[in-house]
């Protein structure tokens, strides 16, 4: 491959070099013909890095300066060699295996525990505005996704998406100290795939997303777009109580004139039961005072019946007939008394079974509601972040 202390071979070492794994490290003497690769199970770096780039920034203004003592103790301490797993000067984590990124590439990392292993991921975070003239729906919806980074031809499909148990603003710029980290897929290292991401994210949003909004068809009434079923039902339970009173109140004013005409009719009757039951007991009265005077006439005058007592006799049995005819009139007017309340009784029973009826109608607990499904548009997404994020584990 080369001489002793000539020049190596390009592609050769380039494929040398592109072999070498973990741990391993190619070492070049130049009193020997080849190269060879070396693992050293004690091989430790003492080196400070990666910076993140509010820490860079630090770094180079303090260099800069070029002067002062706040530039020369920059300075030095980025030169000075770190125990391993300790802080320096700059509070910049150890982390033995950190992501390098390409510039124009941000990444975040979730919230986990000490010590934890990061896995690459895509996450997405938006804002989705959900509108509907006809229901007067104008509800948003804040949501974070998160999707593998695989090495197949479609390195990041939303389709696989899970919602995140994050919030955007829970993410972090700053590496963990103590942390390890998965390998990165070499899709995550392309800036450009991130905006090819960003436009899949929005159009997956626009067909996946949606809201569901509830409409109740006895009261009119919409849900708000951020309530669940339970809750809206328990929303209408004050709606449902006024609206029943209003029908109660409308009913009862309808059923009023009726009701008010029987019971006139009723108050008449009644009147006229008492007065046929006082005419009917005078005649009686009258009646048995007439045959009394007569038998009592006839007892004590002559034995024979004179023409005066045939004639007061008849008077008294027609007094009976009358008095019998009097009693049926009585019978006739509680009739039609009787009659009158059957006819209030089931004008009040109608009232009543309407207004049981309306008790079902207004049962928001019951009620089978309707439901109107809302898909946003492409406009309505606000997308605040698609980026490279670590969610450790």
């Amino acid at each position: 491959m080369a001489n002793a202390g000539g020049a190596f071979e390009g592609k050769a070492i380039g494929k040398i070099i592109g072999g070498v794994g973990k741990r391993k490290f190619l070492l070049h003497n130049v009193h020997e013909d080849h190269p060879e690769v070396f693992e050293s199970r004690w091989a430790m770096s003492y080196l400070r890095g990666p910076l993140t780039r509010s820490q860079i920034k630090t770094l180079m203004d303090g260099r800069r300066a070029g002067t002062g003592a706040q530039g020369a103790q920059l300075a030095s301490a980025s030169r000075a060699p770190l125990a391993p797993n300790a802080p320096n000067a700059l509070n910049v984590p150890n982390v033995p295996n950190a992501p390098v990124l390409p510039p124009g590439i941000a990444q975040y990392f979730a919230p986990a525990n000490a010590g934890a292993t990061y896995t690459p991921v895509v996450a997405g975070a938006a804002d989705i505005r959900f509108t509907d003239t006809k229901s007067g729906i104008d509800a948003t919806k804040s949501v974070v996704f998160i999707t593998p980074i695989t090495d197949e031809a479609i390195p990041v499909n939303w389709d696989q998406a899970e919602e995140a148990t994050f919030d955007a603003g829970q993410l972090a710029s700053d590496l963990p100290a103590g942390a390890r980290f998965d390998d990165l897929p070499g899709a995550a290292a392309k800036p450009k795939n991130y905006g090819d991401w960003q436009k899949s994210f929005v159009n997956w949003l626009s067909t996946s997303q949606a809201l569901t909004t509830y409409r109740s068809p006895s009261l009119g009434v919409t849900s708000n777009g951020r309530e669940s079923e339970g809750d809206f039902r328990a929303r209408l339970m004050q709606k449902a109580r006024e609206k029943r009173d209003e029908d109660v109140a409308a009913l009862r004013q309808k059923y009023a004139p009726k009701l008010a005409a029987l019971q006139e009719r009723l108050r008449r009757a009644q009147q006229s039961v008492e007065k046929e039951k006082a005419q009917a007991s005078a005649q009686w009265v009258q009646s048995g005072l007439q045959i009394g005077a007569t038998v009592l006439g006839a007892f004590l005058g002559r034995k024979t019946l004179s023409t005066t007592n045939i004639s007061k006799a008849s008077t008294a049995v027609r007094g009976m007939g009358r008095a019998y005819e009097q009693s049926s009139d009585v019978g006739r007017a509680e009739e039609t008394s009787s009659s009158i309340q059957g006819q209030i009784d089931g004008l009040n029973t109608d009232l009543q079974s309407e207004i049981a009826a309306l008790d079902v109608t207004y049962n928001p607990q019951a009620e089978k509601l309707e439901t109107v499904t809302i898909k946003p548009k492409r406009t309505g997404i606000q997308v605040k972040l698609v980026a490279l994020t670590w969610v450790g584990r």
